[in-house]
């Protein structure tokens, strides 16, 4: 018997590990795989000092504090040579700001809203010989005229809206700019969009939610199952997949605004996505389950940590003469192969075929509960506590009503 430690690497996650062990240790897992028989325990892991030559005794590692981070992104680089599974990858998640995603998206053939990178509007901390030998003065208004207004300003590698202006005319352009400071930041055409979607991706399973970034973050993610037209659904679907196959991220987010069918994704450099009960709500149950999958998996397969993303393969087809749906296709050939997809299905069918039956008489427990009530406290004032504790179990039980239909129903 062989046990699988997955070490657990939190910024100030609450509801997210605390379900992840409760229903990993409802489930016991005994799984028989290639003649050995597997079991898993966790670790919280802490941060601190660490030799070059430590020697980890993790498996697996979920992680979800190394953007903001540096000494804990630093060791996971160390542990994922030792040979250590780590879910997301800080290699890429490092080198590979928005800036390039949007880049590389692009060039394959993805709706990416135009967008200008502009220089630092502070440039006090440069090498002043090279800027008065090869800088130059540009028209900010002229570019923004060929972007058209509205536009965003925001940094070309930032996170959580931090520096993010609607802009609607020249004066916003000109007061945002000129307030960046030494901050590289973007220009980007608004998506005046029908409809906003975010999709999460944990491995290969995804999960498109509407999205209302407008709303209090306890509201964003909206209960509603047609939002999307199947030909919507099919498109976001394979557009995070193809965002988490050629970045390497398996725990993810994209952004999209869809007008008239066509989906402009405008933020998909998201490898530690919003995993709360308190936003996550109705859909919270879902990230857990499908982070045991794919977690489970990769362990008890011994899936190997991809250093090498093969960007030349998805090039090849990017400058194939086909349209964009078929090209899409062939980059899901790609994304396939990447999650081992086949083999991952097949994993699930044998070793998880109780996964959601467990899962529902955790989700529907006391301990549920109780993780719902310790986030109320932790994030609400008192006053609130009793209406948003209430709020949340109410959420949990349509969930429940949801489940149960389908697991009585087999649909």
């Amino acid at each position: 018997m062989k046990e699988l430690k997955i070490g657990l690497l939190l910024g100030n996650e609450i509801s997210m590990p605390d379900a992840f062990e409760g229903l990993l240790k409802k489930l016991n897992l005994n799984i028989k795989y290639n003649g050995e028989t597997f079991t898993f325990n966790t670790d919280r892991i802490l941060i601190e000092p660490f030799n070059i030559r430590y020697k980890p005794n993790y498996d697996m590692i979920i992680e979800r504090v190394s953007h903001w981070h540096t000494n804990p992104r630093e060791w996971l680089k160390k542990i994922i040579i030792d040979g250590v599974y780590v879910v997301n990858n800080p290699f890429s998640f490092q080198s590979m700001e928005k800036h390039t995603g949007f880049c590389l998206l692009a060039k394959l053939g993805v709706f990416i809203p135009n967008t200008w990178l502009l220089p630092q509007k502070d440039q006090s901390d440069l090498l002043q010989e090279a800027l008065e030998l090869y800088s130059t003065f540009f028209d900010l208004d002229e570019i923004a005229d060929s972007i058209g207004y509205p536009m965003y300003i925001k940094p070309y590698d930032g996170g959580g809206w931090v520096g993010v202006k609607r802009l609607e005319n020249r004066a916003d352009l000109h007061e945002t700019y000129n307030g960046s400071g030494k901050r590289m930041m973007h220009l980007q055409k608004s998506v005046e969009y029908d409809k906003f979607c975010r999709a999460l991706n944990i491995g290969p399973q995804i999960l498109p939610m509407q999205y209302d970034p407008d709303r209090p973050l306890h509201e964003r993610y909206v209960i509603n199952f047609d939002f999307l037209t199947p030909s919507e659904g099919e498109k976001m679907v394979k557009i995070t997949k193809l965002v988490g196959s050629i970045f390497g991220w398996e725990y993810n987010s994209c952004e999209v605004g869809i007008i008239d069918g066509t989906l402009y994704p405008i933020d998909f450099s998201n490898p530690v996505p919003d995993s709360s009960v308190m936003s996550l709500h109705f859909y919270f149950p879902w990230i857990i389950k499908s982070l045991i999958r794919w977690v489970t998996f990769c362990g008890v397969t011994g899936r190997k940590f991809r250093f090498d993303l093969n960007w030349q393969k998805y090039l090849e087809i990017a400058d194939m003469d086909i349209d964009f749906m078929e090209k899409l296709d062939k980059y899901m050939e790609l994304s396939a192969d990447y999650f081992e997809e086949d083999k991952f299905k097949e994993y699930c069918d044998k070793h998880l075929p109780h996964l959601d039956e467990v899962a529902f008489e955790y989700f529907t427990s006391p301990e549920m509960d109780k993780i719902i009530e310790k986030k109320v406290t932790k994030k609400f004032p008192e006053h609130e506590h009793e209406e948003f504790i209430d709020h949340y179990k109410g959420l949990r039980d349509f969930w429940a009503k949801c489940e149960y239909n389908k697991l009585t129903t087999n649909e």
